[in-house]
């Protein structure tokens, strides 16, 4: 489930996940010129993601619980995610790429936040998305405001 919060300069996303855990997320309100808040499912950030061969960090769209859970910054997003509404989380940043024929992703800030939130069980998660295309924005794992 997820709650949009408006606030002078920025959006207050809530999330929850299947055990009612409840995170914060912010967005600024500034407009930054190919760039977009998108809500994208796991499962279809997952197929984005493993297509993209140049990123060491892909490795982690097949990875199990356990493996995120090892990742040595693991424990800097828990305490990030920790503070609440006072102080929410940035949402990550992701940029669309061309990965051979197919569009990929790439993370420009906060893989740590978004393997933190996949392995805490969160089935659809806020980016803010570069170089968006119609084609990124018409798949069914991908909702957006624009």
């Amino acid at each position: 489930m997820i709650n949009l919060i408006l606030h002078d300069n920025r959006i207050v996303i809530r999330l929850i996940n299947g055990d009612n855990k409840v995170v914060f997320m912010r967005y600024p309100y500034s407009y930054k010129e190919n760039c977009q808040l998108a809500f994208v499912k796991v499962d279809t950030l997952k197929k984005y993601w493993i297509r993209n061969n140049y990123d060491e960090h892909s490795k982690y769209a097949n990875a199990s619980e356990y493996e995120l859970r090892q990742d040595y910054k693991f424990k800097y997003a828990e305490e990030g995610f920790s503070r609440g509404d006072k102080d929410p989380v940035p949402v990550a940043e992701i940029a669309l790429l061309s990965c051979a024929t197919l569009p990929c992703i790439g993370f420009q800030n906060g893989i740590t936040r978004t393997i933190w939130l996949i392995a805490n069980g969160y089935k659809v998660i806020p980016f803010e998305v570069a170089n968006v295309t119609s084609e990124f924005l018409l798949d069914e794992g991908v909702y957006s405001f624009k």
